[in-house]
């Protein structure tokens, strides 16, 4: 059982939060996500929030999450990206694509041009300099990746934690046997408590049944 914290410590705690947004140019409360109107419409990426992004197959939620993930190393923080479904080379080249402008279905389709492979190397030098780590492995639970989080040695803070996706995290031992939508429950619970321990934002990609 954690030490509850006394009234003093909150005020304290809230006093320095106060103090920080005051001289926060910006405006928002946590990190910037890298899209000006999501940044107006949720005031930035909060620490200890979990955001669940769902969408049906082929909607971008992989590209997008990237996109947030590049935003957010930009700031200067650490980001740890669990991608349990697509190979890591797979998941790059979506990531490049957005960020060259370039049609990650096209890639995959057809032979690239000389223009094409000219964007691709310039996003892959950009983008290969920023702070992540990722993760490629099938099957982890979120005590698994609890776990590789707290063995991380990063240069920079971690900052944003984004598991793609929720329907492919192992559950808890103790939901075995339970309905499919419990179970997909007490996962969501988990990377909330998970959010919140480590401090940091963690986007939740949920695929929808068409």
């Amino acid at each position: 059982r954690t030490r509850g914290k006394s009234a003093l410590d909150v005020a304290l705690e809230y006093v320095a939060d106060i103090e920080r947004r005051a001289n926060d140019q910006t405006g928002m409360l946590g990190l910037s996500t890298g899209f000006p109107d999501v940044d107006r419409w949720t005031s930035g990426l909060n620490s200890g929030s979990l955001v669940v992004l769902g969408g049906h197959p082929g909607m971008g939620k992989t590209a997008f999450a990237g996109a947030l993930s590049r935003a957010v190393a930009e700031q200067g923080r650490h980001v740890a990206f669990f991608s349990l479904e697509m190979p890591t080379l797979e998941l790059w080249e979506r990531v490049v694509c957005s960020d060259a402008r370039i049609d990650s279905r096209e890639m995959a389709t057809a032979t690239p041009t000389a223009a094409m492979v000219g964007g691709i190397l310039e996003s892959t030098a950009r983008l290969s300099r920023l702070s992540v780590t990722f993760w490629d492995d099938s099957g982890l639970s979120v005590d698994d990746m609890r776990a590789a989080l707290l063995g991380l040695q990063a240069p920079e803070p971690l900052g944003l934690v984004v598991i793609d996706h929720l329907g492919l995290v192992r559950p808890p031992p103790h939901t075995r046997g339970m309905r499919p939508d419990l179970q997909i429950g007490a996962v969501s619970l988990a990377c909330k408590a998970l959010a919140k321990e480590l401090g940091v934002t963690v986007p939740l990609l949920s695929q929808l049944n068409r």
